[in-house]
């Protein structure tokens, strides 16, 4: 079973508000929950997971962030086939 992450971040908030991202575990961004900076702190937001694919999905709508989608990095696939708008990420 894949492993999904979510990060919400409000650290651009200043900028026009917070934002969620949908992350396969194995991203490069993700790190199976512990973000880029690897020990550096939280400074990026706080990750929850991980989850399968539905509980990603219900977990991030439940967020209720206007800016929700999946990663573009690790999951281009899904995005190219969405484009930027809100998240709906097939199985």
């Amino acid at each position: 079973m894949s492993k999904y992450y979510v990060l919400w971040t409000r650290l651009h908030e200043k900028f026009g508000g917070a934002y969620v991202r949908i992350h396969a575990a194995g991203c490069g961004y993700c790190n199976e929950g512990r973000g880029a900076l690897l020990g550096r702190g939280q400074n990026s937001g706080i990750w929850h997971g991980p989850y399968d694919h539905d509980e990603a999905l219900r977990f991030a709508e439940g967020l209720a962030v206007s800016d929700t989608r999946p990663c573009r990095r690790c999951m281009r696939s899904v995005v190219d086939q969405i484009g930027h708008g809100p998240v709906a990420v097939p199985a």
